[in-house]
């Protein structure tokens, strides 16, 4: 294949002689942009006529291969514009594929709303009065406008507007209080609870595709080990990562010809779609954590051994090291095994929002690396289930936490070449409450400076336990902290 028949643009800037300076310029301004907006980044591609269209070339061949690789086409509309045979064929070609424009790809740019001379005033063809366009006919307002086509062309969603107080809404019900106060009642008191929901304050807003020949997950890895964000469906490749970059490892596994982009926002409306978004991004979490944990059959992370019979521990900054994997033995049977701390994450979805779940177990393996199955576990998980207090959670909480970030503020997740990455906040999602029980609070600066023997107490109980066997317990568990009462 030569250069322009793999190369693919951010938009393709449909236009008129009498507009060609100023769209030079507003095409030479959008080709300094990134795709994800960091100085690193990828740099956005415009098609321009002047650029792209070498002499000896098919002018209509050249000006098809451009309308059909650009993920955008920008209508520069102005009097002339709209009269001129050429940007006219370029945009019909455009439009007859999809009239209503139901896949966003014309985006319609006002540069004039009179002509040059004066003498006309610029009056829309129909596909466009129904669209939502930029103005750019004022020149003092061309950064606003400049910077809401960028965010276009990046696959942003629209801001909102700032949160304010409510005004003009009710106030909430206060429901009347019983005349006897039960025992059990809570305190009048303002609590502040701490979640295992991460916040993941920003994520990929583009979704690239192309057909393939591959069927499984396995097949992708096989090709391309460092492949993270994508999955397969509909035999297509689909991936957070930039396909139109030659050095995307997944780049190579499509037909660069089929190379399409669709917004993350219309997968999220989607209900199908939504859920192959959610496969993609904790995809990317595990390709994430297999840096530096382990991962069994359950989806459950754990830390392996450093030495075959040494236990291993973890250390975060100033922290006192904790003990994250330990071998034991069982008293009556003299069988050897490990205890790990271990946990579950998952992203999910609430509301509108996307958050990291972290969930804290303890894992049993036989050798520091095969977890043992239920009939070995189940006994042990029954018997620790329901130990832990709150304290111990949160401390279970914060050190996955601080695995996590690494020592920085926040997780950051690759999603691919050339993708924006998944940012999650290092500060669980917090609530506020006017109710709770008056004294019992917990000194997270105190907590932190504990010495956790956590892993040695689950280890020494399972040691001791009668049995290992599962037989009196039939559901399929391991051991959770979990809450007291």
């Amino acid at each position: 294949m030569t250069a322009i028949e793999t190369t693919m643009y951010d938009i393709f800037l449909c236009h008129n002689l009498a507009d060609k300076q100023w769209t030079e310029q507003l095409g030479s301004q959008i080709e300094n942009e990134t795709f994800d907006g960091t100085q690193s980044g990828r740099k956005l591609r415009v098609f321009f006529d002047k650029w792209d269209i070498a002499p000896g070339q098919n002018v209509i061949d050249v000006l098809n291969h451009g309308l059909e690789r650009a993920r955008y086409i920008g209508v520069i509309l102005s009097p002339e514009a709209v009269k001129a045979p050429w940007p006219c064929f370029e945009w019909t070609h455009v439009v007859a594929q999809d009239p209503m424009n139901r896949e966003r790809r014309v985006i319609p740019i006002v540069v004039r709303q009179v002509s040059l001379d004066g003498k006309e005033r610029l009056n829309l063809p129909a596909p466009f009065r129904a669209l939502h366009w930029i103005d750019f006919s004022d020149p003092k307002r061309f950064k606003p406008a400049f910077l809401e086509l960028v965010s276009v062309l990046r696959d942003e969603a629209p801001k909102r507007g700032p949160v304010l107080q409510p005004i003009a809404s009710a106030a909430p019900r206060v429901l009347p209080s019983l005349a006897v106060k039960m025992a059990s009642a809570p305190d009048k008191v303002t609590d502040l609870l701490i979640g295992n929901l991460l916040p993941v304050t920003d994520y990929p807003r583009t979704v690239w595709s192309g057909e393939t020949d591959l069927r499984t997950i396995e097949e992708v890895f096989r090709r391309a080990k460092d492949a993270t964000g994508f999955d397969l469906q509909e035999k297509r490749l689909y991936a957070f990562g930039d396909l139109s970059l030659p050095e995307n490892p997944l780049r190579a596994l499509v037909d660069a010809s089929t190379i399409r982009t669709v917004k993350v926002a219309e997968w999220q409306a989607d209900p199908v779609r939504s859920l192959w978004f959610m496969a993609m991004v904790n995809r990317s979490l595990s390709v994430h954590c297999r840096k530096f944990l382990n991962r069994d059959a359950k989806g459950r992370w754990f830390f392996l051994p450093d030495a075959p019979l040494a236990p291993r521990v973890v250390k975060h900054g100033i922290e006192r090291g904790r003990k994250v994997a330990a071998p034991k033995t069982h008293v009556a049977t003299g069988s050897p095994f490990w205890v790990h701390l271990a946990t579950r994450m998952r992203f999910h979805t609430l509301g509108d929002r996307l958050f990291l779940l972290i969930e804290p177990c303890y894992l049993f393996t036989r050798d520091g690396r095969e977890a043992l199955d239920a009939k070995a576990v189940g006994f042990l998980s029954a018997k620790w289930s329901g130990k832990e207090r709150n304290a111990a959670i949160l401390r279970h909480l914060v050190f996955w936490l601080r695995t996590l970030t690494r020592g920085k503020k926040q997780v950051e997740v690759s999603a691919g070449l050339g993708a924006r990455p998944l940012l999650i906040a290092g500060v669980p999602a917090l609530s506020r409450t006017q109710f709770g029980i008056n004294g019992d609070f917990i000194g997270i600066r105190s907590l932190l400076a504990q010495v956790s023997d956590d892993l040695d107490a689950v280890g020494d109980l399972a040691a001791e336990s009668s049995s290992m066997d599962a037989r009196e317990v039939e559901e399929d568990t391991d051991a959770e902290p979990t809450s007291e009462a």
